[in-house]
C-alpha cells in the first residue's frame, strides 16, 4: 500500500542556520559565476636570447623567461567554456652594454603555449627563428634614461640611424625551473631595471619606480610609470591627388611655421586621408612590428610602407621639441616620470609667442599643434601626422615577483 503524503510519511525539513544558509547562497552565485584558478599547463620555461651589437660593441640580450596561466569558466567571452590568460615573467628583457650604462631591450615574445607544449600544429614551432627580426629599443644610460630610441625597421636595425647592428635570434629551447632560478640570480645583478617598460601584477609586489632608489632630486617622488614613444608620418605633395581641394588650400596658408590642421577646414576629409593616403596602414605595420615580419611585407601598400620606414623620430633640444629630419626609420622615447618635459605634448602647453626658426633638420611643434588629426605646414609642402605609442606590443604585465628593478 502506496504512502500517503501526510505530516507522518514526510521527511522532516532541516532547519539552516543564518551562517549555513549564508554560505549555499554564495556557493550558487559564484557557481553561476565565473570561475577563475591556475592553468594546470603552467609553469613552463624557455630561454631566449637575441644577439646586436650597440656601437660595434657585441651584446647577448638573455633571460630564462617563466611562463604562468590562469583560466576562468563560464565567462562572458566563453559561455560554458575554459578562456584564459598567459603570463611571460619578465614580458621584457635587457642587457647592459659591457664598459658602461648604455641598455638595450626586447620584448619577450608570445611563446608560452609553444613552452607549454600545447596541442595543435600552431604551437609545434616557436614563434620566433633565426633570421627573424624584432623591435630593439636603445638608451644611453639605463639608469637616467635620457636619450631613449626604439628600432622598428631593417634599415633601423642594420645600424643606419641608430645605435644597434642586430645580429640574430639564437634558436628558442625549452628549459625547466633549474635554470630560470640559475637565471634570475644573474638578473638579479646583471639587468638593467625593467620598470621603466614593464609591471609586475602580483599580490603583495610593489614595482613603482620610485625617487628613493634614483640619485636626481629634482625628479617626482613618485612617478608614474610610463615611456611614450613618438615620430611623424610624413606625406608628400606628390600623394594627394586624391584630394584635389588641399593644394589651393595649402598655397593660401601663411608662411608662419605652423602646422595648420585639416579637419578644422575640410572636415571629413581629414579622416578620409588618415584612412586611404596610407596613414592607418602604416600606423597598424609600426605598432604591431608588421614591418620586421617577412610573411606581411608583400600585403604592404606603397604609400603605407614608405610612410612607415621613412618615419622621422620627435628630438628635444632647449627651444623645445622637433621632428627630426636628419634621422629616419625610427622613434625617440621619453620616460615622461622624468623627463616630461621632452614630450610634445608638454611643449603645447608652453604657449610660445614665437618658435625657433626652422631648418632642413629641425622643425619645430608649436604649441597649438593638434597630435589628433592630419596637419599641413605650407614650407615643407607635407601632410604630417604625430605618431605616439608606449614601446613593445601586446601584454608587458608581468603576474610573478621576477627580477626587474636591479639597482647598482
Amino acid at each position: 500500500m502506496p504512502l500517503q503524503d501526510n505530516q507522518k510519511t514526510r521527511r522532516p525539513r532541516l532547519a539552516l542556520t543564518p551562517r549555513t544558509a549564508a554560505a549555499l547562497s554564495l556557493s550558487a552565485v559564484l557557481l553561476g559565476a565565473a570561475c577563475t584558478q591556475d592553468d594546470p599547463r603552467y609553469p613552463a620555461y624557455f630561454r631566449y636570447a637575441v644577439d646586436v651589437k650597440v656601437d660595434g660593441v657585441p651584446v647577448t640580450i638573455e633571460r630564462v623567461v617563466k611562463c604562468t596561466g590562469t583560466r576562468s569558466w563560464n565567462t562572458s567571452a566563453d559561455p560554458g567554456g575554459w578562456s584564459g590568460q598567459v603570463y611571460a615573467n619578465p614580458p621584457v628583457i635587457g642587457a647592459i652594454v659591457p664598459g658602461g650604462d648604455m641598455a638595450v631591450y626586447v620584448q619577450t615574445p608570445d611563446a608560452c603555449r609553444w613552452a607549454a607544449e600545447y596541442e595543435g600544429d600552431a604551437w609545434k614551432n616557436p614563434p620566433l627563428q633565426p633570421g627573424d627580426f624584432v623591435p630593439v629599443l636603445w638608451t644611453d644610460n639605463w639608469q637616467r634614461l635620457e636619450q631613449i630610441e626604439y628600432y622598428l625597421t631593417r634599415s633601423s636595425l642594420a645600424g643606419e640611424d641608430s645605435r644597434v647592428e642586430f645580429v640574430r635570434i639564437q634558436p628558442m629551447t625549452r628549459t625547466d625551473k633549474k635554470a630560470f632560478k640559475a637565471s634570475e640570480k644573474r638578473a638579479a645583478t646583471e639587468s638593467p631595471d625593467l620598470r621603466p617598460f614593464a609591471s609586475v601584477k602580483a599580490k603583495g609586489v610593489e614595482s613603482r619606480v620610485t625617487d628613493t632608489e634614483r640619485t636626481r632630486s629634482n625628479r617626482p617622488e613618485e612617478p608614474a610609470r610610463k615611456t611614450m614613444c613618438q615620430s611623424a608620418l610624413v606625406l608628400g605633395r606628390g600623394d594627394w591627388g586624391r584630394w584635389p581641394e588641399l593644394a589651393p588650400w595649402v598655397e593660401g596658408l601663411p608662411d608662419d611655421d605652423r602646422f595648420h590642421p585639416i579637419k578644422t577646414v575640410f572636415g571629413n576629409v581629414a579622416w578620409d586621408v588618415y584612412r586611404n593616403g596610407g596613414f592607418s596602414e602604416a600606423e597598424s605595420l609600426i605598432t604591431s612590428g608588421a614591418l620586421l615580419k617577412r610573411e606581411q611585407t608583400r600585403s604592404m601598400t606603397n604609400v603605407a610602407r614608405n610612410l612607415a620606414i621613412q618615419m622621422r623620430p620627435l628630438s628635444y633640444d632647449s627651444s623645445g621639441v622637433f621632428i627630426n629630419g636628419k634621422r629616419k626609420g625610427l622613434m625617440s622615447c621619453v620616460f615622461q616620470a622624468w623627463h616630461p618635459e621632452r614630450s610634445y605634448f608638454s611643449a603645447r602647453d608652453k604657449r610660445r609667442n614665437t618658435l625657433p626658426k626652422n631648418t632642413d633638420e629641425k622643425i619645430y611643434i608649436a604649441d597649438d599643434y593638434d597630435h589628433r588629426g592630419m596637419s599641413v605646414m605650407k614650407k615643407e609642402g607635407a601632410i604630417f601626422y604625430i605618431l605616439s605609442f608606449t614601446p613593445f606590443f601586446g601584454q608587458t604585465e608581468s603576474n610573478e615577483p621576477v627580477a626587474m628593478d636591479t639597482i647598482h
